[in-house]
């Protein structure tokens, strides 16, 4: 519980200081999250990698459980096209090709961050 809230509470100062705009427009230009990011990820693949419990349940999951977040993805896709339709006013441009690459390139760099480790394992 106490992880958790020190999780949310870095969460909550991270908001705090965007709105105010302590940190400078160019640190936050810079790729010093990127590189965090990588950091962070090389430190979970270490954790799993030591962890022989967690190797055997990956090999245990049931593959139909790998359709969720392929789901997921598509859902938001369709979910992305549908409301650049009805958000089309708001778009440079008007044509339909132009909001759905839109659309997908947002998707493809969030989905992007999901796999790279914005959420933290269980445990």
């Amino acid at each position: 519980m106490k992880g958790s809230l020190i999780i949310v509470g870095f969460f909550v100062l991270g908001i705090i200081v965007g709105l105010y705009h302590i940190i400078p427009q160019s640190f936050l230009d810079s790729d010093v999250s990127y590189y965090a990011l990588c950091c962070l990820m090389f430190c979970v693949g270490i954790s799993i990698g030591c962890d022989t419990t967690i190797l055997k349940s990956f090999k245990k999951v049931n593959p139909r459980l790998m359709l969720l977040p392929v789901m997921t993805i598509l859902g938001t896709l369709a979910g992305c096209a549908a409301v650049s339709v009805l958000l089309a006013h708001r778009l440079p441009g008007h044509r339909l090709r132009l909001r759905l690459l839109l659309a997908v390139e947002h998707l493809h760099h969030r989905v992007s961050w999901r796999r790279t480790g914005h959420h933290r394992p269980a445990g």
